[in-house]
């Protein structure tokens, strides 16, 4: 299979493709156009230049606002949500005219927006009041707020031009990096193959944050905008077995991370609108949820680069590991048709994610105040476990797909915030873990065979980290694989321990 060059026609524009580098795929739906009514903006973004994101909380600016940052310039947001509600994304639209001196860039902009608007009837005002200084913006930005607007403007220097979700056909706006008002060039591959898969969730009534985050994130396509399977069974441009070129892709070489913002109801707290973010290369990487309320976790953040995205990016030098083709996968660490592949671990994961989450939020909004703590609480496990858990899917990936032994690998809820030390002990060993709210809290201790040999029951355990030492002349058996089983309301988290 080889890269061509072919001509779309859309809506009445003719666009010539290329093979050339482009940046980002996004997209805004209104409420009716998704699966739960709320309205959702996404983005893929693809700038390799800047591998290292992050997500930050920034509180000193303005309104309050949750963004996906560069790492080395953490106050400029690329997609973001502010205490507001108020969301925005951004892609190039190079076929604008950018002014090239004055006024503020897309970053910039995005910025303002983020510190200083409510709505997207606001952000249409900053826009009027910043034509007349100029800007120095070539770029599509996406726009959501909690009236349930859903908008995409394409802006220039002096001049910008409104298209409403709600206008639309069939309720969705979509872009890569050409504007309608422009010239009609760039990253059209991308953008007819969004087209036409956003078209497939949306006719099948499951365009939602879910659908978006695995399916359209993970895309890959050929430049004529034809899906790619995976594993790919072919040879491509000679390369060796399997491998493929994404760099027209929606997931593509270039791309650094993605969000879906999933908005609110009317009548639901801003609070509650939900950044669902992919750090490092979406293919490689877990999503995880996020909300404009308090300080994002270590694992997001990072005192240098975020643990999260670097994990990722380890796990992409796995993928793209043919040293004079930056831009080939191989597609079969990604699925190998027999069952093993990176995907058959991340996207149960993520599965579990989205149980959590979704009974998270249906209980929060049943709550007459916002559980500030909760929120956090529930967001610092998830980014903490899937951390962890991205560890053991680097070290499978490492050892040729071969299962690593660790307590993930042992059925159980992962998010669970708990640990064994030392994992193997002649006399004692420590499982450590973490109470989240008033709860019923059961240790429980078994051979291999399943006999229960140990345990304790604690009833209306207060929120807080605590201890159980396991061992001493208690623990009957001398040797031998034992498993540990912690219960916290329900949930449960089971650990593999060898006393020598």
């Amino acid at each position: 299979m080889r890269k061509l060059s072919v001509v779309l026609v859309i809506a009445g524009f003719t666009f010539f493709t290329s093979a050339r580098s482009q940046e980002c795929t996004i997209g805004a739906a209104a409420g009716r156009a998704t699966a739960d009514g709320r309205p959702l903006l996404w983005k893929t973004r693809d700038y390799l230049s800047e591998p290292d994101n992050k997500v930050q909380f920034i509180t000193n600016l303005g309104y309050r606002y949750l963004a996906v940052t560069d790492d080395g310039n953490v106050t400029t947001p690329w997609m973001g949500v502010n205490e507001y509600g108020f969301a925005i994304i951004n892609s190039n639209s190079t076929d604008l005219s950018d002014g090239s001196l004055t006024g503020p860039g897309n970053g910039t902009l995005m910025r303002m927006a983020l510190t200083t608007c409510k709505t997207v009837t606001e952000f249409q005002a900053l826009l009027d009041q910043t034509n007349i200084t100029g800007r120095t913006t070539n770029a599509n930005f996406g726009v959501i707020d909690t009236t349930g607007a859903a908008a995409i403007f394409e802006t220039a220097h002096y001049a910008y031009w409104r298209y409403n979700a709600n206008d639309e056909l069939n309720g969705y706006v979509l872009r890569t990096n050409f504007a309608f008002n422009g010239g009609g060039s760039g990253g059209i591959e991308r953008y007819y193959r969004t087209v036409q898969l956003i078209g497939d969730l949306y006719s099948g009534d499951s365009l939602s944050h879910k659908s978006i985050l695995r399916y359209q994130m993970r895309d890959f396509s050929d430049a004529g905008s034809q899906p790619v399977p995976i594993p790919y069974n072919g040879y491509w441009d000679g390369k060796p077995f399997g491998y493929i070129d994404n760099t027209l892709s929606i997931c593509r070489n270039s791309s650094v991370s993605a969000s879906v913002i999933q908005g609110t109801l009317p009548g639901e707290r801003a609070a509650y609108t939900t950044m669902w973010t992919l750090l490092g290369q979406p293919a490689t990487s877990i999503f995880i949820p996020y909300w404009p309320v308090a300080a994002t976790p270590d694992e997001s953040t990072g005192s240098a680069t975020a643990e999260l995205g670097d994990i990722a990016n380890q796990i992409r030098t796995l993928l793209y590991d043919l040293p004079s083709y930056s831009s080939y996968l191989d597609t079969y660490k990604l699925l190998n048709g027999s069952g093993k592949g990176l995907w058959t671990k991340t996207f149960p994961f993520e599965d579990n994610i989205l149980t959590v989450v979704d009974a998270a939020l249906d209980n929060w909004r049943q709550m007459p105040a916002i559980p500030v703590s909760d929120i956090k609480y529930t967001e610092d496990t998830i980014a903490y476990k899937t951390y962890q858990y991205l560890l053991g899917c680097y070290e499978y990936l490492l050892s040729g797909m071969t299962p690593v032994e660790s307590p993930e690998s042992i059925a159980g809820d992962p998010l669970l915030r708990a640990e064994i030390y030392p994992n193997s002990f002649e006399t004692e060993a420590v499982l450590r873990y973490e109470v989240p709210m008033q709860s019923t809290v059961t240790i429980e201790i078994f051979t291999l065979t399943g006999t229960r040999i140990g345990g304790v029951v604690y009833s209306d355990m207060a929120p807080g980290e605590y201890t159980y030492t396991i061992g001493g002349s208690g623990l009957r058996i001398n040797s031998g694989l034992l498993i540990v089983k912690l219960n916290i309301n329900g949930r449960s988290r089971h650990f593999k321990l060898i006393r020598r």
